[in-house]
């Protein structure tokens, strides 16, 4: 048994340890609690029993309460000989900021079977994130260092290039600064899952692109129409078509199919989509065979002085041969030029957002958003937006229902005769006027005066 008393400096717990059967005290500061020496008191006891015995271990509750202490406080058990000392912590390498990122993209890149597209872009955030971060331990980051890397993103120094269309004294785009972050947040949190580090100091910050509407521009028919005029090559007519009508995202979707791929006789076209292959159900998409697209299939698959076509061949043999990596923006733009116009902002991606937009226009979301190839959140975040064309529509609907009801009222006599009376049990005398149709959805609305 052990007793608990109290000294003029601090309380003491006195026992008799088994091994010499000498007494042995421990002491404590006076400023413990009560509970706090209770517990001393019976987990000393416990471990005196232990120590009795060598077949007995102490209690899960006196292993955690050890784990618990302190090294000082540890270090007066382990002089009163109940415990063994503490092993030193096996020191651990410190981990910067540049391994784990290289870490991450090794791994993921394997698990995910990233495309080399995928791979290209996240070299370019763990670049940033090197250059800015290296050298620095993983755990040191703090709240400032993520503020800071988000301003410096959008400095020039975060710019190794200087060619696109910032200026040389701009930093990135605010889209790639996004994707950066965003890059980052996954590093990051990945961090804390692996226990490098307790919390991400980058989780609150906006990783999320947005609709960038400096960059959209709508291509007209006409634009359309002198670019084909514009085109060298057959070939090059099918492309602008694709881009324009079917619509395709580019290289990528247009490399690999083939004149299989044409179902003439359905009038549809299978398009392969290597951008969502992963998802399930999403490996391609069956579009319509609009009859733009199909004009210019049907004059390249008969052209003259050429071998016949094959189900199994490519479509595109000679302005695609470095695959998905072939850049169409630079000979479109030439194309572009040629055909007397002012090259747009996004060059080739510009036909296909005019296309989505058009599609919107015509057909209900769901199928617009499908033959675009994405959901319909993600059609009205980056692709859907309000033309001119919409605004003038909006008008001259306003304006026909404007003229529907005051014909109504020159041939009824007067406005009273176009008032209808609706009763119900709580308000039994209201009036309802027809208003002009809602300006985009269609649907009729109405307007209930004070009685």
């Amino acid at each position: 048994m052990a007793s608990l008393s109290k000294t003029a400096k601090a309380y003491r717990i006195v026992f008799i340890h088994p091994g010499d059967r000498r007494r042995r005290a421990i002491y404590l500061p006076l400023t413990s609690k009560a509970g706090e020496l209770d517990k001393w008191k019976s987990h000393i006891e416990h471990l005196v029993v232990c120590a009795a015995d060598e077949s007995q271990v102490p209690h899960a509750a006196t292993v955690r309460w050890l784990g618990g202490l302190s090294d000082a406080q540890h270090g007066k058990l382990v002089k009163a000989d109940l415990t063994d000392p503490r092993q030193a912590a096996i020191p651990q390498a410190v981990v910067t900021v540049a391994d784990h990122a290289k870490d991450y993209m090794r791994r993921h890149s394997i698990l995910a079977k990233w495309k080399d597209s995928t791979r290209r872009r996240w070299q370019l955030s763990v670049n940033s994130l090197i250059q800015f971060l290296g050298d620095r331990p993983i755990e040191s980051i703090t709240p400032r260092d993520a503020a800071e890397y988000g301003v410096w993103l959008r400095s020039p120094q975060s710019r190794k290039s200087k060619h696109g269309e910032n200026a040389a004294d701009t930093g990135l785009a605010e889209n790639t600064a996004r994707k950066r972050i965003g890059d980052c947040k996954q590093i990051f949190a990945d961090a804390v899952e692996l226990g490098l580090i307790p919390k991400s100091h980058f989780a609150k910050m906006t990783g999320k692109v947005k609709s960038n509407l400096n960059r959209y521009f709508f291509v007209t028919r006409e634009m359309y129409e002198k670019c084909l005029s514009a085109c060298r090559t057959q070939e090059w007519r099918v492309i602008i078509a694709m881009g324009r009508y079917a619509p395709v995202r580019g290289a990528s979707e247009l490399c690999e199919m083939t004149w299989g791929d044409v179902f003439w006789d359905q009038n549809r076209l299978r398009i392969r989509t290597p951008k969502t292959e992963r998802y399930a159900g999403k490996e391609e998409k069956i579009v319509p065979l609009w009859p733009e697209v199909r004009r210019e299939l049907e004059a390249y698959f008969e052209e003259p002085g050429k071998p016949a076509k094959r189900p199994h061949e490519k479509i595109f043999v000679q302005h695609l041969r470095q695959g998905k990596d072939t850049n169409l923006a630079e000979p479109f733009r030439d194309i572009v030029i040629r055909a007397g116009l002012t090259p747009w902002p996004n060059i080739f991606k510009n036909l296909r957002d005019s296309r989505c937009n058009e599609l919107r226009q015509i057909l209900p979301e769901t199928l617009a958003a499908a033959i675009s190839g994405h959901d319909v959140q993600t059609a009205r975040d980056h692709y859907w937006v309000f033309t001119d064309a919409d605004l003038a529509d909006a008008l001259e609907r306003h304006n026909a229902e404007t003229k529907k009801v005051a014909h109504k009222v020159a041939h009824s006599g007067g406005i009273s005769d176009c008032l209808t009376v609706s009763q119900d049990e709580n308000s039994p005398h209201l009036l309802s006027l027809p208003v002009s149709e809602h300006l985009f959805n269609g649907r009729p609305g109405t307007r209930t005066p004070t009685p």
